[in-house]
């Protein structure tokens, strides 16, 4: 059978392309393209095969932007056409990355339905039709064709399938080859209604109902929503309205970072498969675990409503004309509307990561440095549009709490109480952040130990091996892991400071944490776009060091970061009372910004295989596995000191220096102290967008490493990722590090915001927090063993579940010996189904402790304080809980932290042909002490 596809646009000529299957001369892993009024000219190929354009290379990149058809044809054994080449987009199916017109047809008895899923109605033959023409209404013609259309019943079953169409009128020519024009078929084609299920397709509920609304409607509406929350921020504040510009911005930025990166190639199809792969075992078990999520969110959301409907209220609420129901619904609202974009933050995270790697490996076969910005502009885009988002959030909520509630007009509430209001904002971030954690982590560890243990050191296959039936659920944990957790995590952290700050702030200087994290996304842009690719990306470049890369961006983000907030200070934090305060406001900022860079220092060298402790720790591996892990547990231990001393050094010296400031109060005292600390936790998180594009990094080069292995890339480009992978490994320590210090820093804010609220609502002093008191005491034992009791949860749940990889992949490698000789395929959907379960399952009982615990402690203590005459006994019990269950959990989390970089690297070093390389007994130890 001989199929021809011919387009006609209405101003560009007339071009044919035909494709016959009887040609016994196609490549079988090749299609031919031909391009139909081209707007540049030209033709991409032929069918005399002279010009094989491979589907996974440069495709559309070569194709037509300015007008014509594209018209590909997938001849016999043609590579299969992957969903991602398409999506949905304004009620119509297009090409992603490229606006162009589009004929695809499938010639051969395959089984599409395996290899497209669902693309197709029909699983033997189909066609699918997109049409942009930017010059005209085409007429498309298809001569010799047998087949029927969906919505006629003139013609055979061979299912000719139709996607929804964008113009506005065609018409579809069908002949059998005869010269009578009696045998022509001419069909009207006015928008066919052939629906996305149709395709087998699904997205969220959210996005079949905007792809419903009409693209004009839609822009309407976004129009006026922009309108009014500028509206919203003029008749709050000035700086109101210059932190929603600089927000936008940003948002602008990060989508020209998406579409630069998309732009790149995703190299031979036998990587995109692999992409392909992982990308929907991470969207899958992202919709599920977020699914889950939502659920107990609204479940608590009711359970807020409850308690906020009957518990009393403050004077300041009561003399403001705030009810309870009024609070109650404020607070739930917030709540709610924290935990959506703490989920969203995970889902930007999680979006582009499984993206950018192929995309990375496939850069990787060219240029280690091109490799290393796509993979920082993937990061970036998801670091700023999580930190864009944080403090755009707080930001409407604020603003349309001023403007509802009249904040500041006679008999209303005073500004300074407002972001109380806002607590429920920083709650719904971190209860999705807990479990988007626990879930993520459980997962991502459970792969890794069951793809390890089984693969790499009882079969002796390399890392990332496609033998491995668990390689893909390893790489799917990277990506729900630490990408979407992240995420949701550092959402969470600087939405609970920036809230915790304007709780503790004067009156004039509220809105000042807002416009620091504005400055952030400025500063942090420029340190991102400061990483460039070679020029030449077509010729293999001198591997560099990616990590000094990278400082150096670093370096830049610091030094713009520390010039914005002088001037913010100065701009802001200048008061008639005290003129010098502002300088020593700005120097606590400074001492926060030197507090992050000790941080990632300090993570560097106990983390990097560049540095004496990762190497001694890799040494002590050729003695056997029990050393190895003596030695990395010590090292853990050790690297706490450090860490420790400088979140010391940095309170104390940000506590003086806004003591000192010369702010007091109506009675003379002191009053900067808190909030110069308030202010040094603003410092050491105004570079958190750059940071997190460090974080973003790590996940996406180890996919990347995987994808090469996988698909049996050269040595030198595995030698590419493989260096990029053990710079992530110090990346992701060095931003956990961070993220630790930082949280050290916020939490002694949290700590002060807590007791103010406290003795708001209950009318009484609460200035101080007394251990020598027995209960309170208590209160600080059960904290500390609350961190204990946790991790210990977490690690039975990683190790229950990472044993039921390791039996499937031992059971797959027994039933199915051909798999060592690549005989026969592994089974990864069924090692990505028991981790993506079983992480469910197993992240409620450490979540559910960790939120109930302080509740029960908190009531068991208050029954007993009414009973004893100590109406605040159940708050100070629950502030000493708090506070030691922080300081453990701190030094837990720097041990835990370094530990598992320090053993992550110490393999990687034995793999560069250190201590006998790959495959040698100090390599199985590492490995050990890896898992």
């Amino acid at each position: 059978m001989t199929v021809e596809a011919r387009a006609v646009p209405a101003t560009l000529g007339r071009r044919a392309f035909s494709c016959s299957n009887d040609d016994e001369e196609q490549s079988p892993t090749s299609a031919r393209v031909g391009l139909d009024g081209c707007g540049r000219g030209g033709e991409v190929g032929g069918c005399g095969g002279d010009a094989w354009v491979d589907l996974g290379t440069n495709l559309f990149k070569r194709g037509c932007r300015g007008g014509g058809i594209l018209v590909v044809d997938m001849c016999p054994r043609a590579p299969p056409l992957r969903r991602r080449m398409l999506q949905r987009r304004r009620g119509a199916w297009e090409v992603v990355e490229e606006w162009m017109q589009i004929v695809v047809c499938i010639d051969d008895i395959w089984n599409t339905e395996r290899v497209l899923g669902s693309w197709f109605v029909d699983g033997r033959y189909g066609f699918l039709l997109r049409c942009l023409s930017h010059v005209g209404v085409p007429d498309l013609e298809f001569d010799d064709v047998s087949g029927v259309l969906p919505w006629s019943d003139s013609f055979n079953d061979n299912g000719f399938v139709f996607g929804e169409s964008a113009w506005r009128s065609a018409k579809l020519h069908i002949s059998d080859g005869a010269a009578s024009s009696s045998s022509e078929k001419v069909f009207d084609i006015d928008h066919p209604k052939l629906s996305a299920q149709d395709l087998g397709v699904t997205y969220p509920r959210v996005f079949r109902v905007l792809m419903k609304i009409n693209p004009r409607a839609l822009i309407v509406l976004l129009l006026l929503v922009v309108c009014g929350v500028f509206y919203l921020g003029a008749s709050t504040s000035p700086i109101i309205v210059f932190v929603f510009c600089i927000c936008t911005l940003s948002l602008f930025f990060s989508l020209y970072l998406t579409k630069w990166v998309l732009a790149k190639d995703e190299g031979p199809p036998e990587m995109s498969e692999i992409s392909d792969a992982i990308r929907d075992g991470a969207e899958g078990f992202f919709r599920t675990q977020y699914g889950a999520i939502s659920k107990m969110a609204c479940i608590l959301a009711l359970v807020i409503l409850f308690i906020y409907l009957f518990r009393t209220i403050t004077p300041q609420q009561e003399a403001s004309g705030l009810g309870r129901t009024t609070s109650a619904y404020i607070t739930v609202i917030a709540f709610l509307l924290g935990a959506v974009c703490s989920g969203l933050a995970g889902y930007v995270g999680m979006w582009v990561s499984v993206r950018a790697n192929v995309r990375v490996s496939s850069a990787a076969r060219r240029s280690a440095r091109e490799a290393l910005q796509i993979a920082v502009r993937a990061g970036g885009f998801s670091a700023i549009v999580v930190v864009g988002m944080a403090v755009f959030g707080v930001a409407l909520l604020y603003a349309t709490f001023y403007v509802w509630l009249g904040v500041d007009s006679p008999d209303s509430m005073k500004v300074t109480d407002l972001p109380l209001l806002l607590v429920g904002y920083g709650f719904g971030a971190s209860f999705v952040a807990l479990f988007a954690q626990l879930g993520g982590g459980i997962y991502t560890k459970a792969a890794d130990v069951g793809a390890d243990l089984v693969g790499k050191v009882e079969q002796g296959i390399p890392e990332d091996d496609p033998r491995n039936p668990a390689v893909i659920a390893d790489l799917v944990g990277d990506n729900v892991g630490d990408c979407a957790a992240r995420g949701a995590d550092l959402f969470e952290s600087i939405a609970a400071e920036i809230i915790s700050a304007m709780i503790l702030d004067p009156s004039g200087f509220i809105l000042f944490p807002l416009v620091v994290h504005s400055f952030d996304l400025v500063v942090s842009s420029v340190g991102i776009l400061s990483i460039r690719g070679t020029r030449d990306s077509g010729l293999i470049s001198p591997i560099e060091d990616p990590m000094a890369i990278m400082q150096k961006g670093y370096s830049i983000t610091i030094l713009l970061a520390v010039l914005t907030f002088g001037g913010s200070t100065r701009w802001l934090l200048y008061t008639e009372q005290a003129p010098t305060a502002w300088f020593n406001f700005a120097l606590c900022g400074l001492v926060g910004i030197i507090t992050a860079y000790a941080f990632v220092w300090i993570s560097k060298y106990y983390t990097d295989y560049k540095h004496e402790p990762v190497r001694l720790l890799a040494l002590s591996s050729s003695t056997g596995h029990g050393t190895n892990i003596i030695a990395g547990v010590s090292l853990g231990m050790e690297a706490t000191a450090l860490p420790v001393l400088v979140i010391s050094i940095a309170i104390i010296s940000a506590f003086w220096l806004g003591r000192t400031c010369g702010l007091v109060d109506e009675l003379g005292n002191p009053t900067g102290g808190l909030f110069g600390t308030a202010v040094a936790t603003m410092g050491m998180l105004s570079t958190a967008a750059y940071v997190l594009t460090m974080d973003m990094f790590g996940p996406i080069a180890d996919n990347a490493g995987g994808i090469v292995e996988m698909s049996q890339q050269p040595e030198s480009v595995r030698e590419i990722t493989d260096i990029l992978d053990a710079v992530g490994n110090t990346t992701k320590a060095t931003t956990k590090g961070f993220a630790i210090g930082s949280a050290a820093l916020a939490s002694f804010l949290l700590f002060s915001a807590y007791m103010d609220e406290v003795a708001a609502f209950a009318q009484l002093p609460f200035k101080e927090v007394d251990i020598a008191i027995p209960e309170v005491f208590v209160g600080g034992l059960l904290g500390s063993m609350l961190i204990f009791l946790f991790s210990g949860w977490a690690c039975s749940a990683v190790g229950r579940t990472a044993q039921e990889v390791v039996t499937e992949v031992r059971r797959q490698f027994i039933e199915r010996p051909g798999i060592m000789d690549y005989k026969e395929k592994p089974d990864y959907g069924r090692c990505v189904a028991i981790v993506a379960s079983a992480s469910l399952r197993e992240m409620i009982k450490p979540g559910a402790l960790a939120i109930l615990s302080p509740m029960a402690v908190g009531i068991i203590f208050r029954i007993l304080g009414h009973a004893t005459g100590q109406p605040l006994l159940g708050a100070k019990v629950v502030a000493s809980m708090l506070m030691f269950a922080t300081v453990t959990g701190i030094l837990m989390a720097l041990f835990l932290n370094t530990s598992g970089g320090a053993w992550d690297n110490a393999k990687k070093y034995i793999e560069t042909g250190a201590l006998g390389g790959k495959g040698s007994e100090a390599h199985k130890a590492a490995i050990t002490g890896d898992t």
